[in-house]
């Protein structure tokens, strides 16, 4: 599972929509949609703010990135 697939089982679990998570980082939920189907990079601003408004544990996140990099 990738890092957007995460975001999105999270938010899911959360009890959020995409235009939910996205006004509370200030993006759109199009925005939030690429992300979570990779078709759009995170950059690090972003990133922190999702895993803020998730309350997720960073390396849940990218445990999979790094095993890909070995």
């Amino acid at each position: 599972m990738n890092i957007g697939k995460r975001i999105k089982e999270i938010r899911i679990r959360r009890g959020l929509t995409e235009k939910q998570l996205g006004e509370k980082i200030g993006k759109s939920a199009s925005a939030i949609s690429n992300y979570e189907n990779n078709f759009r990079g995170l950059n690090a601003e972003i990133l922190v703010k999702i895993i803020k408004v998730l309350d997720v544990e960073p390396n849940y996140l990218f445990q999979d990135y790094f095993d890909e990099k070995r």
